[in-house]
């Protein structure tokens, strides 16, 4: 097989064009898409549809390209093994999160304390990310990007709980059943204008949210405030439970298991930069699994 050519077709997938391809690998269009059909023509497999305005990946182009996404990654960091090794690692490294995305801070805290020369600008974004377009090196989120052009990488799995002040259960009670919680004030992490509900036992339990925000750190306050019931991750909660200032409400219920990805695109060079905060982070989560899995 074409090393090359391989490349070629991962690249015009990750940029969704010939053109877009052609400038990232500073090549003519025409020898883009000359190589990508001496490719197919070698594996005697059509791969992608193409039209005027975009292209489609055949069933068995998905499938090559699964592969291939993989192996020109490691091709290209095989590359930078081989350059010479830089006594300190410098540069930026522009990183996107969730708003208040806690779990996170220690990390990025340890990592700048080991590489003090690598400067990190960080943006908390909600809305879809594009990380080519927003110059983004890598994004937190929770669950696995479902973009064709970036690797996902598990960093983390959560249980949250259903939690409460301890002041809040002695003025008002303590729900018995899921059920019974509709005579208390539930606190959602929702957008605006969209249908409140949790996840309990593997069913949606729909609600009139007393106060819904798409921070933790906000309802993790309505709470403090004895305000009422909100589904928290551990590591916004552990503290407080820990202290006796929270209380979990319905412990013996089940609430869906959360992954955290950490994701990053698929490009020419992964810089050393990046390749570093990747393998640190990677470590630090395997580290520190007891902070989000808190029990």
């Amino acid at each position: 097989m074409d090393l090359n050519s391989l490349k070629v077709f991962a690249e015009v997938v990750n940029r969704g064009s010939f053109s877009g391809a052609s400038k990232a690998l500073n090549m003519p269009v025409s020898t883009v898409s000359r190589k990508v059909s001496e490719f197919e023509e070698s594996l005697g497999q059509k791969l992608m549809e193409r039209s005027t305005r975009n292209l489609r990946l055949t069933e068995q182009g998905e499938t090559l390209y699964q592969y291939a996404q993989r192996s020109v990654e490691e091709m290209e960091a095989g590359l930078v093994a081989l350059e010479e090794k830089q006594d300190q690692v410098e540069g930026t490294l522009r990183i996107a999160m969730p708003p208040n995305f806690e779990l996170a801070w220690d990390g990025l805290r340890d990592f700048r304390l080991n590489f003090p020369k690598v400067k990190v600008q960080l943006l908390g974004i909600t809305r879809e990310i594009d990380l080519i377009n927003d110059h983004i090196d890598v994004a937190f989120q929770y669950g696995e990007s479902t973009s064709p052009s970036a690797i996902s990488r598990k960093v983390a799995s959560m249980t949250p709980k259903l939690i409460a002040s301890k002041r809040y259960i002695e003025q008002n009670g303590i729900p018995k059943s899921i059920e019974n919680l509709k005579n208390f004030n539930c606190l959602a992490r929702d957008n605006p204008n969209s249908d409140n509900f949790w996840t309990l036992n593997g069913e949606k339990y729909f609600f009139q949210a007393a106060v819904s925000s798409n921070e933790f750190s906000m309802l993790r306050f309505f709470v403090k405030n004895d305000m009422g019931i909100a589904q928290l991750p551990p590591y916004f909660c552990q503290e407080g439970l820990e202290s006796g200032e929270f209380v979990q409400i319905l412990p013996e219920v089940t609430c869906p298991e959360v992954d955290v990805h950490m994701i990053y695109a698929t490009r020419k060079h992964l810089s050393r930069v990046v390749r570093t905060f990747l393998d640190f982070s990677l470590e630090y989560a395997g580290n520190h699994s007891e902070f989000w899995r808190a029990q």
